[in-house]
């Protein structure tokens, strides 16, 4: 349940932000880098989302999760890349994937009775600690981000919030993976970091801006 609800608030902040971008035909202060992480995570997530046994509503979301996450990148490349903040946007994110691989392979080590789902699982889950950081260093470099809003901020919370009480609820019955429920308490510390900069860089600096 916690996850079900928590991949909804993953698809809520995906929608807000290409609504934000349709809206003002743009995608300044966006990481591509981001993006792109977050297609990958989403893609090793839900490998198994077309035939996995699962409700509906539990595939549709993940279905248009990684369909809108994708149109963001395409948007971003091609449609609004004029916009692009691509100076800025410089994060390597190949020094996020190789470590999350190499986790990955440590933690659960290949062979013929490796569960291939059960592998793109854990990577994706180890890649998501991170996938915000080229967001949180491209807000850092410009103190802009015109397109984020605290609607998008509070959904991407309680997407964090409802796995960690997802990872509570596996740590209760005895089916948590301490590697797993570590990476997320990263993840939850980069998230506070980047909601940190956010009010404080853009929102409440834009709230307290005095006018020319």
């Amino acid at each position: 349940m916690f996850r079900l609800a928590g991949d909804a608030l993953h698809f809520g902040s995906i929608a807000i932000l290409l609504w934000r971008m349709l809206w003002r035909r743009s995608c300044a202060g966006i990481s591509l880098k981001t993006e792109v992480l977050y297609a990958l995570v989403l893609l090793t997530r839900y490998v198994d989302v077309l035939f996995a046994y699962s409700s509906l509503f539990d595939k549709v979301i993940k279905l248009l999760s990684i369909l809108l996450t994708l149109h963001t990148i395409f948007l971003m490349r091609a449609g609004f890349n004029t916009t692009y903040d691509k100076p800025h946007d410089t994060f390597k994110i190949v020094f996020l994937i190789a470590p999350a691989a190499l986790l990955t392979v440590l933690v659960n080590p290949l062979s013929f009775h490796t569960h291939p789902l059960r592998t793109c699982y854990k990577f994706s889950m180890f890649l998501d600690t991170t996938a915000l950081l080229p967001q949180l260093f491209l807000l850092q470099r410009t103190a802009q981000s015109p397109l984020l809003t605290p609607l998008y901020l509070c959904f991407l919370a309680g997407y964090r919030m409802a796995y960690t009480g997802q990872h509570l609820m596996d740590l209760l019955t005895g089916t948590a993976s301490f590697s797993v429920i570590l990476s997320h308490l990263l993840a939850v510390i980069v998230f506070l970091d980047f909601a940190y900069q956010y009010l404080t860089k853009v929102y409440w600096s834009k709230e307290v801006a005095l006018p020319h």
